[in-house]
């Protein structure tokens, strides 16, 4: 039994020391290319985009339609 804990224990570490290693390891491909070109983004979406709140500002209260409740407030 103690000699199964032990080779369990082993294989666990080696495991946990290949995963980090993996993770470590750079994954920049200096010869990738992406396939989406530069200028493929039409002048409707870029306005919607531009429509969007930041994460500084302050975003107004959602209000529910009329008759509806919110379940998850109090």
């Amino acid at each position: 039994m103690t000699f199964f804990i032990v080779i369990l224990a082993a294989c666990l570490g080696y495991a946990v020391m290949a995963f980090t290693t993996m993770l470590n390891q750079s994954s920049t491909d200096t010869t990738y290319t992406s396939p989406i070109s530069a200028g493929s983004i039409d002048q409707a979406t870029l306005e919607r985009i531009k429509s969007l709140h930041t994460s500084d500002e302050v975003v107004p209260a959602a209000t529910n339609p009329a008759g509806r409740i919110n379940p998850f407030t109090e």
